[in-house]
């Protein structure tokens, strides 16, 4: 029996602009189905339905094997980006959210130099056109995803709101300690999965950022050259992430330590040593793809100890043999620090900073004499501690457990294109930190080395 395919589009009135776009999809969409098992993708306004027509809708959505989701507004066709109206689609948005809350495979496309709401950027969008060659590909493509949704099953799938969703379930204050570990676990493994889909997708849409790229003089070639290069690394990253998560999922425990003592990093951190400096080795190998050859890139991680400063954990790539080890510490008030702190308001997390930003953006260090340090990507890793008392439970309030820096050598190496790709490695570094930490038992400050006690000496006595 065949597949159940949904279309969600603005289709607008008859004779107007919409509805010949939406009449134009649809008919690439049914070439692109054809072959796949699928009904020809049915639209709003074709479902028979007796009663309210939203009911219907809703119905065909939530139960359908497949949906397709175009998110062009088709009165932005033709304009430049900066003209642009991404809020002209609100039944699309309001559909697609159903959608998403069911976790079932959905495919996203998008007519190309369609501009996309930012928080729909990560996920993966098919850009089509109807010119022979762009529609032909653009076919081939759906019918790849639809073959890789036949190979799991049509299993579910992740994505914001399922997250959103998740979320809420764990901070409820009925949920008992045991379940919240379990959906902890279950979260934390659909998020390694969920991250590693957003770092390929932020690879292989990078195309569509060419515009931007002429306008910062960058080479569009060298940013989307190389592809597949990047893209196994990406794997390898995500794949890391995924094999250290597994490895301490069974130890998870109710709270998290804050840190080590100011001389060195937290045992747990010092344990898992090899493979994060094997992952930050990763990031640098990404970045380097993304800038100039002659640009000299290499990042670190910062932890902060129980002196209230984060200090260096990790360095990996092309930095000197001049720098100072340690470095000096950041402490948690810095110029530097406040700075990405103020950018956790817009759920941003990432800034771009460096020696060559000034005093209001940077901290002066003794090896910025170095100038490798021009221009910096500074992210915050952020962890969370799930505290209960005798009657209720409740999540603290994320604190920045490490800093994230990715540098260069060049003041314009790094720019706004960089930053959803650091966003998203971030959030990988803030998923093994977040299990990583409750692998300590004991309270807050549980991996933190305890004074040495202080015994009292005892007094010689005197011969008589």
């Amino acid at each position: 029996m065949p597949r159940k395919c949904f279309f969600i589009s603005n289709f607008g009135e008859e004779g107007t602009k919409a509805r010949e776009h939406s009449d134009e999809t649809l008919r690439m969409l049914k070439r692109a189905l054809t072959p796949t098992g699928f009904d020809v993708p049915d639209r709003g306004d074709k479902i028979p339905h007796s009663g309210v027509v939203t009911d219907a809708i809703i119905k065909r959505i939530a139960e359908d094997d497949l949906v397709i989701a175009d998110l062009t507004y088709p009165d932005d066709i033709g304009k430049d980006p900066e003209q642009q109206t991404i809020s002209g689609n609100p039944n699309v948005y309001y559909e697609l959210a159903l959608r998403h809350a069911t976790q079932k495979p959905v495919i996203h496309i998008a007519f190309k130099g369609q501009q996309i709401p930012f928080n729909l950027k990560h996920i993966n969008i098919i850009w089509y056109g109807f010119a022979s060659g762009e529609a032909d590909e653009a076919k081939d493509k759906i019918r790849e995803l639809i073959n890789e949704y036949e190979k799991n099953g049509f299993a579910k799938q992740n994505n914001q709101v399922s997250f959103a969703l998740s979320d809420i379930k764990l901070n409820s204050k009925t949920i008992s300690l045991d379940n919240a570990v379990d959906q902890i676990t279950e979260s934390y493994q659909n998020t390694a999965n969920h991250l590693a889909i957003r770092i390929d997708n932020l690879t292989r849409n990078f195309a569509v950022l060419q515009h931007k790229l002429d306008k910062h003089g960058i080479s569009a070639d060298k940013m989307i050259g190389d592809m597949e290069a990047r893209i196994a690394i990406h794997h390898q990253f995500a794949h890391k992430a995924r094999d250290l998560c597994v490895m301490h999922l069974g130890k998870l425990t109710e709270f998290f330590p804050s840190g080590g003592n100011s001389n060195k990093p937290a045992k747990v951190f010092e344990d898992a040593k090899p493979m994060i400096s094997s992952m930050l080795e990763d990031v640098v190998r990404i970045f380097s793809l993304m800038v100039d050859p002659d640009i000299k890139v290499w990042a670190s991680l910062r932890e902060r100890r129980n002196d209230s400063k984060y200090h260096t954990f990790l360095r990996a790539g092309k930095y000197s043999t001049k720098r100072i080890k340690p470095s000096k510490a950041l402490y948690k008030d810095s110029v530097t620090l406040s700075q990405l702190k103020q950018s956790f308001s817009g759920g941003r997390c990432v800034i771009l900073t460096g020696q060559t930003y000034g005093p209001d953006m940077w901290e002066p260090q003794p090896n910025d004499k170095l100038k490798e340090d021009l221009s910096v990507l500074m992210s915050a890793v952020m962890a969370k501690s799930w505290n209960s008392d005798e009657d209720n439970g409740y999540w603290s309030d994320r604190k920045l457990m490490m800093v994230f820096c990715v540098c260069a050598d060049r003041e314009d190496a790094f720019g706004e294109i960089h930053i959803p790709l650091m966003q998203c490695l971030t959030d990988v570094f803030s998923l093994i930190v977040n299990i990583l930490l409750r692998t300590v038992p004991g309270g807050v400050n549980a991996a933190q080395e305890p004074p040495e006690e202080t015994k009292p000496v005892k007094k010689k006595k005197r011969a008589r």
